[in-house]
């Protein structure tokens, strides 16, 4: 129920004010007003924290979380431990690979497999049938990692050198995604059970490592039209990435806005660092497009060094119908689907 524009993309690197006159705009929000109790000083702020989110998830789809409580190094040794996973010689870490060798099923995926950019085919600023496998490896842990080291045994594509640091990130991601569903809850003027309802007992919630190689030889190395990983939305509800704290390279597409005086749309880089949130395709369909799920990729800024960033997904449970959230008088923009059958598409799309 989209309808397809052609429009000029501006490439944000490429305009003459540099790119980092582009990202100054890139929205911060500070979602603490959510993480505190109801009868703390600071939950009188939840308001506004919620119009500001409101404000970023129509404009960019994205925003940088702050106020968050988890200290900058937290999460230093899970780093450690899933750089020196993918330091192992490709036999080791194939040993943890799903027998299809597929992208989709918990384990190792190897560089070549996916295509991300083949899921964006007719949307503004993606890519199509027709976009390279992405320059990436990945991890994906589905499901809350194990909660004691004699439950690997029921995990066996999950590497035991990422137990317990990965549970930690899931706990801390798995608190942040509450308070986000709460201040969405807020922004709508719906109850928080519209959506906490909506995930009790998800299966889909997933953390993905992805590790993208450096390049030694740089982009003239590459073939023409390579990236690292191609243009495309998210598929299920938010993403909380944490990003590779000096290493760029995610860029956000942003859609024209002639109110804005933005008659083009044009991509933007997002500086390295931090815990950066996204609306995917559910969530724009949830509220009946009044949020974007927005287009962004990893370019091929800075190829010569080794990147890694953790992505936690988020969506609803697999049999969850998710229909728009219509206002008096909107019209509907999206058909319903059942929230486990979008995703197996998108997946079945991003394989080579």
């Amino acid at each position: 129920m989209r309808t397809a524009v052609a429009l000029l993309v501006v490439v944000c690197a490429q305009r003459a004010s540099g790119e980092e006159a582009c990202a100054a705009d890139f929205p911060s929000v500070d979602i603490s007003p959510f993480l505190v109790p109801d009868d703390s000083p600071l939950a009188s702020a939840r308001d506004a924290t919620a119009a500001a989110w409101d404000h970023a998830m129509r404009e960019w789809g994205f925003a940088r979380v702050t106020g968050d409580g988890v200290p900058p190094d937290a999460f230093a040794p899970f780093r450690a431990a899933a750089l020196d996973f993918f330091d192992e010689p490709l036999e080791r870490k194939r040993a943890y690979s799903d027998p299809s060798g597929r992208y989709g099923p918990e384990g190792y995926t190897s560089l070549g497999v996916e295509s991300v950019g083949r899921t964006s085919a007719g949307a503004l600023g993606g890519e199509g049938a027709g976009a390279q496998p992405d320059l990436v490896e990945n991890v994906a842990l589905r499901g809350r990692p194990p909660a004691s080291i004699d439950d690997l045994a029921s995990r066996p594509r999950f590497p035991p050198t990422l137990f317990p640091s990965a549970g930690e990130h899931w706990a801390a991601m798995d608190m942040l995604h509450g308070a986000i569903l709460r201040m969405t809850a807020r922004a709508l003027g719906v109850p928080d059970e519209l959506f906490e309802g909506a995930y009790r007992g998800t299966q889909a919630n997933a953390l993905r490592l992805a590790h993208y190689p450096a390049v030694p030889g740089g982009v003239d190395s590459l073939p023409a039209g390579q990236a690292r990983y191609g243009a495309h939305t998210d598929y299920q509800g938010y993403t909380l990435l944490m990003q590779d704290p000096t290493v760029g390279g995610l860029e956000v597409f942003r859609a024209p806005n002639a109110t804005a005086g933005r008659m083009a749309g044009e991509w933007v880089a997002v500086p390295p660092g931090g815990l950066v949130v996204n609306a995917g395709d559910l969530i724009e369909l949830w509220v009946n497009g009044r949020w974007r799920s927005a287009m962004h990729r990893v370019t091929n800024s800075a190829i010569t060094q080794r990147r890694l960033s953790i992505a936690f997904f988020t969506g609803p449970r697999h049999d969850a119908l998710v229909e728009p959230l219509l206002q008096p008088g909107e019209a509907r923009r999206f058909d319903a689907v059942i929230a486990g059958e979008h995703l197996q598409r998108k997946l079945a799309m991003s394989n080579v």
